[in-house]
């Protein structure tokens, strides 16, 4: 039910894509898994039967989200791993954790990132929207590599925003050095899914290194 119109909501929903799909056997990462579509998602495919990797920042909500499965679900498979986006160290890390605790990978979900954030720079020292939400899931991508060519057909799905619109990724200055910040349209380059020169080779890497199917919404 559409709570503003009080009209019946005939968008789908997570459980129902999954309705009648049988991913017993299938491990599925998702970033931004501690909350709203990634929490969803989780839910979804854990109900489904897959193994779900649960990743994001904030452990304590990690835990919550695994604990809120676990009472609808108690038989779910559910690990669950640390990763912060913006810090290469965190994401070698849970990359590292990953390959530990699922060492095939059929679905990665890109689904975390930051938006409207004020200045401010990734421990990498990139733009924090741009380095979080498109770099730092290139790199978890790549990590990954090995986890996904040992999969029979694997997927990786990016998340984006209809605030894409709001600007066009300047590659010349993609981290804010030249210009004065605004938060608005560095989170619109920051999700723009079709970055011209940076997404052309990320999503040739994914097929050609990985052989998976690369799915943007």
């Amino acid at each position: 039910m559409n709570s503003q119109t009080g009209e019946r909501d005939s968008r789908p929903t997570a459980m129902g894509v999954v309705s009648g799909i049988d991913l017993t056997g299938k491990t599925c990462v998702i970033t931004g898994a501690s909350s709203g579509l990634g929490r969803e998602s989780a839910r979804a495919l854990a109900g489904a039967g897959a193994h779900v990797a649960l990743a994001a920042r904030n452990s304590a909500a990690l835990v919550k989200t695994r604990d809120w499965i676990h009472a609808e679900q108690p038989t779910a498979r559910i690990s669950i791993v640390e990763l912060d986006l913006a810090s290469l160290a965190s994401i070698r890390s849970a990359a590292a954790v990953i390959a530990e605790v699922a060492p095939v990978v059929d679905v990665l979900m890109n689904n975390a990132g930051v938006m409207f954030t004020p200045f401010g720079r990734t421990e990498g020292g990139f733009e924090m929207q741009f380095g979080t939400n498109h770099l730092g899931h290139f790199v978890f991508t790549t990590l990954l590599r090995k986890n996904m060519e040992a999969a029979d057909g694997s997927r990786v799905v990016d998340l984006s925003s209809e605030a894409h619109h709001l600007s066009d990724i300047d590659l010349d200055d993609a981290n804010w050095e030249r210009r004065v910040y605004d938060k608005f349209d560095a989170y619109g380059a920051a999700v723009d899914p079709a970055l011209p020169d940076i997404d052309a080779i990320y999503l040739a890497d994914c097929r050609a290194l990985f052989g998976c199917r690369v799915l943007r919404n």
